[in-house]
């Protein structure tokens, strides 16, 4: 994280991906939080870090059929030059591209195998 983030900015990122966790104390005086590192990577992993992880890839994916679903009109392709038709043929492969290894990485932390070894 960057040098620049408060400590309760970086705590509180740490407690989403459930590497921290607050702590009761009693002689705990004013405003202070106290907090316990989780020893447990794969807790850490299994319960914060990896469902973050597939939310966006979730998120990345419905962007990528969005994209590709998008079609230009037949006018449009036309009226467009040779390069830009290359250009969009292009863009298509690479999106085509993005969307496999997106299938992949699903597959992957979808896996129940993976939270077994987790």
């Amino acid at each position: 994280m960057p040098a620049s983030l408060s400590a309760s900015i970086t705590v509180r990122q740490l407690a989403a991906w459930h590497a921290v966790h607050k702590v009761e104390e009693l002689e705990a005086a004013g405003r202070r939080d106290f907090y316990q590192a989780e020893l447990s990577f794969g807790l850490i992993l299994r319960n914060g870090l990896l469902p973050g992880l597939q939310k966006k890839l979730r998120s990345a994916g419905v962007q990528i059929d969005r994209t590709l679903g998008v079609s230009p009109s037949q006018a449009d392709l036309h009226a467009a030059a040779d390069a830009t038709s290359d250009h969009q043929k292009e863009i298509c492969r690479r999106l085509r591209l993005a969307r496999g290894l997106y299938q992949k990485a699903n597959a992957l932390f979808s896996n129940p195998l993976l939270e077994n070894l987790l």
